[in-house]
């Protein structure tokens, strides 16, 4: 049955953007099943996105910062990270048939991805973990010598030969090898995964890790860690 309300226009606007070919995107008159899509979409950006059981979550890795993928699988393109304690938004939960549950969040910055969930949590971690071999600095860490490095996900992937009886995933914060095998300065590998051609047998996402220098002894900005 037809629904009549006065809608609001930011609900028209996003309709007829979402539904160009449905001509009931007028002010007044829609269906019920229309409503209740568009408004779904308004609150959590994406109509197939399950509701969130809690707004704000935390990271809770071990150490490491947790991956923001373009789409909710290990090989979608990394956007961005968040450190372990550092506070999303949940925007949606969706679950995929291989890997689990995915969370569509906000970060501070703005910047929306999808995040395995089972490294969420609704509390903040207590302590600073353990159990990986990768040193993380916390947000604010002490520079003694005044050199801080950043992250920067560029989406760039390649592919890489994998060693013998090893799982591509060993790959994680190595150098990033060329063509020839030659190491690359200053780019690292991150969320290696199966994908067999005929030169090699994984594929890489790149990070390239940018220099800041502040005064030694000072903390380095949001973001950054100490060059150990």
């Amino acid at each position: 049955a037809d629904f009549v309300c006065s809608v609001g226009s930011d609900l028209v606007t996003l309709c007829k953007d979402k539904e160009p070919t449905n001509t009931t995107c007028s002010d007044a008159v829609w269906t019920k099943v229309q409503w209740d899509r568009i408004v779904a979409l308004q609150k959590s950006g994406d109509g197939t996105l399950a509701p969130c059981p809690s707004e704000t979550w935390f990271v809770n890795t071990q150490t490491d910062p947790l991956m923001a993928r373009e789409k909710p699988s290990i090989s979608g393109t990394i956007l961005g990270d968040a450190d372990r304690g550092e506070s999303v938004k949940c925007v949606g939960i969706t679950t995929t048939k291989d890997e689990g549950e995915w969370m569509k969040a906000k970060a501070s910055d703005g910047t929306e991805g999808f995040m395995k969930k089972e490294f969420l949590a609704t509390t903040a971690p207590k302590g600073n973990g353990g159990g990986s071999s990768k040193p993380i600095a916390t947000k604010g860490a002490i520079s003694p010598r005044g050199i801080c490095i950043m992250d920067i996900w560029d989406g760039k992937k390649v592919g890489q030969k994998k060693k013998d009886g090893k799982a591509c995933s060993t790959l994680d914060n190595t150098l990033h090898r060329g063509f020839f095998t030659n190491e690359i300065q200053g780019e690292y590998l991150a969320s290696c995964y199966e994908k067999w051609s005929l030169l090699w047998d994984c594929e890489c996402q790149v990070k390239t890790e940018q220099i800041k220098t502040v005064p030694p002894g000072t903390a380095c900005p949001p973001k950054t860690r100490p060059k150990l």
